[in-house]
C-alpha cells in the first residue's frame, strides 16, 4: 500500500494543477456566495412623523452587525427601491413602521425582524416609564432580561438564524463538499486507467497484492480530499476570520464519514461503467445532481417539495451537510449526529464492497 501511496503523491507533485484549480474554485465560489452575509447592507430610513427623531432612531437601529441604516428622505428612498438599487427602505413613525419593498427576500425578513424587535422594546420602555419611576422601570427591565421564558425564545431565534441567515457557512460547506466529489472521482479514475493500460496486471505480478493496490489507491483518494478540506477550512478560519462557532477542529472530524462515503460511491461508479469515457461523463453529472438534491446550492430547510426531500435521503452529500450544520451551526453533541455518521458508514461499506466485487468480476 505504501508503494502505491508514494507513487501517487509523486505523480501529484509533478502535476498538481487539477487539485490547485479545485482549491481555487472552492475558495472563490464560497467567498463570493457567502459575501452577502459578511458585508453590511444599507437600508434608507425616512420619516414623515414630526415626533420621530430620525437621527436617534438610525443610531439605535445600527446596533446590528450586518445591516446599516442610513438617514434619507421619502423621495430618494422610494426611488432607490423602485429602480432596484435597494431591496427595502424603512418608513418610520413614532409608534409604528412600514417597509417599502418590491418583493419579499431574506434581507427584507432580516430588516423586518430587527426593526420589529426594536419597536417592541421601545414601546415596552415607554409603557414602563408611564407606570413606574425610572428606578423601578430599570429593575423590571432587568428582571425581564433574566426571565427564563425569554431565554427560551432567544435560543429558538438563534436556531432559526442558523438556518436562514448564515449564508457564508452554507456556501463554504456546500461548495467544499461539491468540489470534493470531483477530487475524489478523478483520483479513483486512476484505477480504471491503470487497468486499461496494463499497469494493474504488471503490479500484480510483482510483490503487491490486490489488497495493496485497492487500499493504496483508495487511501490516496481519501487523503488528497481530506487535505483539500483542511486547507480550505483553514484559509477561511485563519485567513478570512470564519470562527466556525468555536468548533473548527470538530468540523474537520465530522467531514471524514462523508469523504469515505464519496470514495465508496466513486468506487462503485468505477465498477458499473463500461469505459473511462462513461466515467468522465458520469462524475460531473453525479456531482451536480448530488449538490442540487443534497443541499449544497441552497439549504434543504427551504425546500418544500416532498419528492426532492425524499430523494435527498439517498444522497451522501445530504448527510455530510447535515453533520457540518449540526456541529457548527447548532452546536449539537455527538449523540445527535450519530444517525448521519452511521448512515454514511453503512453507505461506505456497501458501495465499496459492491464496487470492488464488480471490478474484480469484470477483470476475471
Amino acid at each position: 500500500m505504501n508503494t502505491i501511496l508514494i507513487g501517487r503523491f509523486k505523480q501529484l507533485r509533478r502535476n498538481p494543477w487539477a487539485v490547485l484549480v479545485s482549491l481555487f474554485l472552492v475558495i472563490v465560489f464560497a467567498y463570493l456566495m457567502g459575501k452577502v452575509d459578511q458585508t453590511s447592507t444599507t437600508i434608507l430610513v425616512y420619516s414623515n412623523d414630526q415626533q420621530e427623531n430620525i437621527t436617534s432612531l438610525v443610531q439605535d437601529l445600527n446596533q446590528t452587525k450586518h445591516l446599516l441604516f442610513k438617514e434619507s428622505n421619502e423621495k430618494e428612498a422610494r426611488e432607490q427601491v423602485k429602480e432596484g438599487k435597494a431591496e427595502v427602505a424603512l418608513e418610520a413613525e413614532i409608534n409604528d413602521f412600514k417597509l417599502i419593498l418590491t418583493s419579499e427576500t431574506t434581507l427584507t425578513e432580516k430588516v423586518h425582524q430587527h426593526v420589529k424587535t426594536y419597536y417592541e422594546k421601545r414601546m415596552q420602555t415607554k409603557a414602563l416609564a408611564r407606570e413606574f419611576t425610572a428606578k423601578e422601570a430599570e429593575i423590571i427591565n432587568k428582571q425581564i432580561k433574566e426571565a427564563r421564558v425569554f431565554e427560551i425564545n432567544i435560543e429558538s431565534m438563534q436556531k432559526t438564524e442558523g438556518i436562514m441567515l448564515q449564508e457564508n457557512m452554507q456556501a463554504l460547506f456546500g461548495f467544499t463538499l461539491f468540489f470534493i466529489i470531483y477530487t475524489i472521482g478523478f483520483s479513483v479514475l486512476k484505477i480504471l486507467q491503470d487497468r486499461k493500460i496494463g499497469v494493474w496486471d504488471r503490479l500484480l505480478i510483482s510483490r503487491l497484492s490486490r489488497v495493496d493496490l485497492y487500499s493504496g489507491n483508495l487511501v490516496y483518494a481519501f487523503l488528497i480530499a481530506y487535505i483539500e478540506v483542511i486547507v480550505i477550512f483553514s484559509i477561511f478560519h485563519f485567513g478570512l476570520g470564519i470562527d466556525f462557532n468555536g468548533r473548527f477542529a470538530l468540523s474537520l472530524l465530522v467531514v471524514i464519514p462523508y469523504l469515505l462515503a464519496t470514495v465508496a460511491l466513486c468506487m462503485f461508479l468505477a465498477g458499473v461503467v463500461k469505459s473511462i469515457a462513461q466515467y468522465h461523463v458520469l462524475i460531473p453529472l453525479l456531482a451536480v445532481s448530488m449538490a442540487m438534491i443534497g443541499g449544497a446550492y441552497w439549504p434543504l430547510e427551504i425546500v418544500t417539495s416532498p419528492v426532492m426531500l425524499t430523494l435527498s435521503k439517498f444522497v451522501p452529500l445530504t448527510y455530510g451537510m447535515d453533520l457540518l450544520k449540526q456541529v457548527v451551526l447548532y452546536n449539537h453533541a455527538w449523540q445527535t449526529i450519530m444517525y448521519s455518521s452511521l448512515l454514511l458508514c453503512i453507505i461506505t461499506v456497501v458501495l465499496m464492497a459492491l464496487g470492488i466485487n464488480i471490478l474484480e468480476k469484470k477483470h476475471t
